[in-house]
């Protein structure tokens, strides 16, 4: 039999469940436990029965262990961004995570610690970056594009040649029609239809068809 190979999971909110639920199915990877990233954590938690084991600090020290392979489980884009670029500082293993009733096109082209949920879609010619979480029965269409440290929400679909830029969130059940473009830090609420590009960097779109409540 071969051996599973160690992981850590990073966060103890909802989204690591889904994760611990994830990794158990997938057979590959033995859970070692969970890393707390809020100030005051429980170390005698444990979820899904899996223990946390530390803290932020802790996560320094396990980085460098080349031995670990780190699932981020932390649904904030920003947050999740951070520890990202940590890990990768420190040349952590950050690999990508497949449902086995998810489908990415074999043509697809992908970075690192991406996260691909069950009855995920992810067509032909498509090209991710790094970081993102594809949830529950979410689709990104032919030679569409997204970059990093996006959440794409359960049932949200990206039509064929789509772009969507880092930092973005997609409610569940909106749709982006073909031929958009996103920028970036966009939040799109649930239910939503885009059907223009939008442009608005660090806002926030709701309705069908969206528009724009919210800019920083």
């Amino acid at each position: 039999m071969k051996k599973k190979l160690s992981s850590i999971v990073i966060g103890t909110g909802g989204h690591a469940r889904a994760v611990i639920s994830l990794l158990k199915k997938s057979k590959k990877y033995i859970i070692e436990g969970l890393i707390d990233i809020s100030p005051n954590f429980d170390i005698s938690e444990r979820i899904l029965d899996c223990p946390v084991i530390g803290g932020q600090d802790f996560l320094e020290t396990l980085s460098r262990e080349n031995s670990n392979n780190f699932f981020l489980a932390i649904g904030d884009n920003y947050i999740r961004r951070n520890i990202f670029h940590f890990l990768v500082k420190n040349d952590a293993k950050l690999p990508n995570l497949f449902d086995p009733y998810s489908f990415v096109d074999q043509s697809v082209e992908y970075g690192q610690g991406n996260i691909f949920f069950h009855n995920s879609y992810v067509g032909p010619s498509v090209k991710l970056g790094c970081n993102n979480i594809f949830n529950t029965g979410c689709v990104v269409e032919h030679n569409s594009s997204v970059l990093n440290h996006c959440h794409f929400a359960p049932n949200s679909v990206i039509c064929g040649n789509s772009h969507i830029d880092d930092l973005c969130f997609i409610g569940a059940n909106s749709t982006v029609i073909n031929n958009i473009k996103i920028c970036s830090e966009i939040k799109l609420g649930a239910g939503s239809t885009v059907t223009k590009s939008i442009k608005n960097k660090s806002s926030t779109y709701v309705g069908s068809p969206a528009r724009e409540i919210e800019r920083k």
